[in-house]
């Protein structure tokens, strides 16, 4: 399945009208996240964040990875509160994401000066990471459309993914800029995807934006990435 079309499948109705119920809720503000990072993270760094918390909170919109700072460029709820007392347009999706990019007042968000920015390496994959964190949270048989986490240094959250790098001898960091995105499975970690391709699980890592170079698509690096969870050659 394509991406576009697995984003079709949970967020719209087969009239192509978008689909607002608790199934589609998740997948909604996953999906505006997706469409903020193909637009604007190589551009100006705005990364959307799952933030550390342990739960399906608010996901801070900002640059942490650029030159010029972190600049807060707003905040994406969860949508039961981000559709809360609004009536918004359910024609299609590229209404609805303008009307969201609307209120998000996206369009004052566009910097210059950012030659030498990390976003605008070769090797910042946030945008990949987001995309392969949803799609092996789609797989995930336990809670297929559950919150996903950041992994910082502070200890404040994801725990279990500390120790799990802590094994493979990776660092997490203090002090920076969360840098890795995590899934878990049945209560367990399932991965820890670091935002500059690697992804690591219990029984090694793989290197998936090397693979994403080579041509893999997001479903097939998330297919290798479950089989190495699950320790299958």
């Amino acid at each position: 399945m394509s991406a576009a079309t697995g984003w079709r499948s949970r967020t719209e109705n087969a009239d192509g009208t978008v689909r607002v119920d608790d199934d589609s809720l998740p997948w909604l503000r996953w999906r505006l996240a997706d469409d903020i990072h193909r637009r604007l993270y190589h551009d100006i760094g705005a990364e959307v964040s799952p933030g550390v918390a342990d739960g399906p909170g608010d996901y801070p919109i900002g640059t942490p990875h650029c030159r010029q700072g972190d600049r807060p460029l707003g905040v994406l709820e969860p949508m039961d509160q981000w559709l809360d007392g609004v009536t918004p347009p359910l024609g299609g999706w590229s209404e609805f994401r303008r009307w969201s990019f609307d209120r998000l007042e996206v369009a004052s968000w566009p910097t210059r000066r950012h030659l030498g920015c990390f976003h605008r390496r070769g090797k910042a994959r946030y945008d990949l990471m987001f995309q392969l964190c949803v799609a092996l949270q789609a797989g995930s048989p336990a809670s297929p459309a559950g919150p996903i986490w950041a992994v910082d240094g502070s200890g404040r959250a994801a725990t279990d993914m500390i120790t799990m790098l802590d094994g493979l001898d990776v660092v997490v960091p203090a002090d920076v800029p969360a840098r890795f995105l995590a899934v878990r499975c049945c209560g367990r970690p399932l991965a820890a995807l670091r935002t500059d391709g690697p992804v690591y699980t219990h029984h090694g890592g793989v290197e998936a934006g090397e693979l994403f170079v080579a041509g893999a698509g997001v479903d097939d690096l998330a297919v290798a990435v479950r089989r190495l969870a699950r320790h299958e050659h």
